[in-house]
């Protein structure tokens, strides 16, 4: 039986001179969803793979003669690794409240490799799309190509078309997009990997209960699908997740295929 394997990156960090909290990780909640959600396509519960950074905190990625190397022989080519959290992959340059950190990790950066396929800046304030990405955007779509986002919850505060002039979201300043990476090898033979985030934890849990609870068909499809919330107040005490139903899913963007893999990029400020 192929397996999904939890990816989790670390909880913030309150105390820089205290050791890496491992528990709870980022996002864990949301994971099992999604793994539920995987388990009625035959994928069993595999081992939990910990993306934690380096004890100094930095947000600039890592070129790869610096990055740590991970070697995780358990990994079949039928596995899947499966991630709940926004790929921290503009971090350094966005003057973010809540910031993911990267781990500086060879396998991290196998999955990074995938992602720019279609993003070529992704931050908690803001995400633009490649070029390419933006082609599969219906045309009266092309201004999510550059998206900014609230800091308190995570709705649009302004849209633009890429290089054009970015505007208010008008009847969709409650919205907020979510995001389904499916990649079917992260390197020849190896696991694929999926990636199921919003742009905070709870549109991210939320995302993750509708693929399991409503949109699971999602999770057969290729590349980057991409689908706006409508948000909803969450309760004050809720005894479950059950308040995720009220929340709608509409269809913004579904590549059907894996974009090309793009020249690495020579505009990330990599760590000296």
């Amino acid at each position: 039986m192929p397996l999904a394997h939890p990816f989790l990156y670390a909880p913030p960090r309150i105390h820089l001179d205290r050791p890496l909290n491992l528990v709870p990780a980022r996002d864990s909640e949301a994971n099992f969803e999604l793994r539920l959600a995987l388990h009625a396509y035959g994928y069993g519960f595999g081992t939990s793979v910990l993306n934690l950074p380096p004890q100094e905190r930095n947000f600039r990625l890592l070129p790869p003669t610096k990055q740590r190397v991970v070697d995780l022989p358990f990994l079949g080519g039928d596995d899947l690794l499966l991630c709940t959290t926004r790929p921290p992959l503009s971090e350094y340059s966005e003057n973010n409240k809540k910031k993911v950190e990267p781990s500086g990790t060879s396998l991290e950066d196998a999955i990074f490799q995938h992602y720019w396929r279609y993003f070529d800046r992704c931050s908690r304030a803001s995400i633009k799309f490649t070029e390419q990405a933006v082609e599969c955007l219906p045309q009266d779509k092309k201004n999510r190509g550059d998206m900014r986002f609230r800091q308190r919850g995570c709705s649009y505060t302004t849209l633009g078309e890429l290089g054009g002039k970015r505007v208010a979201p008008g009847i969709l300043r409650d919205t907020t997009p979510a995001f389904l990476l499916s990649v079917d090898e992260l390197w020849p033979g190896g696991p694929g990997f999926k990636g199921a985030w919003g742009l905070n934890a709870i549109a991210t849990l939320v995302w993750n209960f509708l693929l399991r609870d409503r949109y699971s068909a999602l999770l057969e499809h290729k590349g980057l699908t991409v689908v706006e919330l409508q948000t909803v107040d969450v309760p004050i005490q809720p005894d479950t997740y059950e308040w995720s139903r009220d929340w709608n899913a509409t269809p913004l963007m579904a590549t059907g295929i894996e974009l090309p893999a793009r020249p690495r990029k020579s505009s990330i400020s990599f760590a000296s």
